[in-house]
C-alpha cells in the first residue's frame, strides 16, 4: 500500500471540495511519497494514486456505475437492433435454433451422398430433401426481416395496430 501527503503551506480556511476539482488544484502541487519521504512533483498517476488513497470509496463505486452503465448500454443497443429488424429476443433465438437444426440436418443429408452403396432411389430422395430444407432455410432467413425500419417498429410497438 502506498501513502501519500501533499507538501503546501497551511490555509487560512479550509473547504471541503470534490474529486474532480481535487485534480485541478493539484497539478502544480508536489507530493512526499512513501516511507522514505521522497518528494515528487505531480503527474496525472501520482494524483490518482492520492485521491483513491483518499476516496477509495468513491472510486470503487464509480467503476462499478461504469461497468453497469456499458453493460446497460450493450443491452439497449442491442434491443435497437432487434427492433429496426422486426424481432423479439424470443423469436432471435428462435430462428437462429431452427437455422442451426436445418443446416446439420442438410449437412448430414450431403454426406450421406457421398456414400457410393446408395441407390439412385436413396440419392433422389436426399437431394428432394435438401432441396425442400434449402427452401425452409430461406423462409426463416427472411421472417423478422422488417423494411420499415427503427422508427416505425418501434411506433409499432409503443402503439400497436388495433
Amino acid at each position: 500500500f502506498f501513502f501519500l501527503m501533499i507538501r503546501r503551506p497551511p490555509r487560512s480556511t479550509q473547504s471541503r471540495s470534490s474529486a474532480a476539482s481535487d485534480v485541478y488544484k493539484r497539478q502544480n502541487q508536489r507530493f512526499v511519497v512513501g516511507q522514505e519521504r521522497e518528494v515528487v512533483p505531480s503527474s496525472f498517476s501520482i494524483i490518482v494514486k492520492f485521491l483513491l488513497a483518499r476516496n477509495s470509496q468513491f472510486f470503487f463505486a464509480a467503476i462499478a456505475c461504469l461497468i453497469i452503465g456499458f453493460t446497460l448500454l450493450f443491452f439497449f443497443l442491442y434491443h435497437l437492433y432487434l427492433i429496426s429488424g422486426g424481432l423479439t429476443t424470443n423469436e432471435r433465438i428462435k430462428k437462429s435454433d431452427a437455422l442451426m437444426t436445418l443446416e446439420t440436418r442438410r449437412d448430414s443429408l450431403k454426406d450421406k451422398l457421398k456414400d457410393e452403396r446408395l441407390t439412385q432411389d436413396e440419392k433422389s430422395q436426399y437431394l428432394e430433401e435438401i432441396e425442400i430444407i434449402k427452401r425452409h432455410i430461406t423462409n426463416i432467413e427472411k421472417f423478422g426481416e422488417s423494411k420499415k425500419g427503427l422508427l416505425l417498429n418501434l411506433k409499432e410497438i409503443i402503439n400497436p395496430p388495433s
